[in-house]
């Protein structure tokens, strides 16, 4: 699972960095994550064809069967995502959160953005760049 996470991780790294390029030009960059899906990513994953260099992993080796197996039998409503895309939408510029999380899993994102917005804000404040970060309009965050 560790190239998935990493490719996720790269993608948020992305859109955060988008995020504060952006916002003095009043272009937001956010971050939707849905959680588990039915979407049959499950049955496109291939697996090694040495099934022995993943035994010295014990337990842990099962860890990604068992979560895509949760992924493929998750009965979510993909209207889900369709409806936070409409809400963040019609959300003004630039009061729009850095992060969407939805699904299984979305409970602590709130305390991510929250969190995440005042070390960032305290980071660029230090570097002298929090004015040319801001999206116009938008206070400094407390």
């Amino acid at each position: 699972m560790g190239l998935y996470c990493a490719s996720k991780f790269a993608l948020e790294a992305l859109t955060e960095s988008f995020h504060y390029d952006l916002a003095a030009e009043g272009i937001d960059c956010i971050s939707i994550a849905p959680g588990a899906y039915p979407t049959g990513i499950a049955q496109k994953m291939g697996k090694g064809d040495d099934p022995d260099r993943v035994a010295p992993y014990g337990a842990v080796r099962d860890v990604p069967e068992r979560l895509l197996q949760q992924v493929a039998a998750s009965r979510a409503d993909p209207q889900e995502i369709a409806d936070k895309v409409l809400e963040v939408v019609r959300t003004p510029a630039g009061q729009r959160n850095l992060r969407y999380r939805i699904g299984s899993g979305a409970a602590g994102v709130e305390a991510i953005n929250r969190v995440s917005s005042e070390v960032q804000q305290k980071v660029l404040a230090a570097f002298g760049v929090a004015e040319e970060t801001r999206f116009p309009g938008r206070s400094a965050a407390p």
